[in-house]
């Protein structure tokens, strides 16, 4: 899971960078070529950022679906050891 966030960061710096570049590009020649690459790269930004923004929240909920134990989304005083209820 960790790994996906750091992926999924590193992804978005790198489109960034480049989106940059072509920005750069075309400011200095005016060619097309370099506001096509651009507007790819403005895409694959914001289709990344929401896939990232999407899949974080969904991570957390997904370790609760498959039923492992994360004490910090658990209250402590509804679990098991502790005497708690169960239902």
């Amino acid at each position: 899971m960790i790994m996906d966030y750091i992926e999924n960061i590193i992804q978005l710096g790198t489109i960034f960078v480049l989106l940059l570049l072509c920005l750069f590009g075309y400011i200095e020649s005016r060619r097309k070529i370099w506001l096509h690459a651009s507007i790819f790269f403005l895409g694959d930004l914001l289709s990344s950022y929401f896939w990232t923004a999407y899949s974080m929240p969904y991570q957390r909920h997904t370790d609760y679906d498959r039923g492992e134990k994360n004490e910090s989304v658990y209250d402590a005083g509804n679990s098991e050891e502790s005497g708690g209820s169960s239902s």
